[in-house]
């Protein structure tokens, strides 16, 4: 199952109003959840950013456990620092 369909599954979404909130058709949002189409990339890069989940996990296999979130940038570069 690749990451997008099983965040719209776990949100209990409905790909009519997927496809609604980016101007596409219902087809369209299915073939993207089921790996058949790709959307561009500003769209992708839009799903990213609502769902909080990066790109490679949207599109790509995921075990039904597997649940990444985004980071805020360069939020790895502050681990461990402190300060004054």
């Amino acid at each position: 199952m690749l990451g997008l369909m099983k965040v719209i599954k776990d949100r209990h979404e409905k790909y009519a109003d997927i496809a609604e909130r980016y101007c596409v058709d219902v087809n369209t949002v299915w073939r993207w959840a089921a790996g058949n189409a790709n959307p561009t990339l500003d769209t992708a890069r839009r799903l990213s950013a609502d769902y909080g989940k990066p790109v490679e996990y949207l599109f790509s296999e995921v075990k039904e456990d597997e649940n990444p979130t985004l980071t805020p940038a360069g939020s790895e570069a502050l681990q461990g620092e402190t300060t004054a």
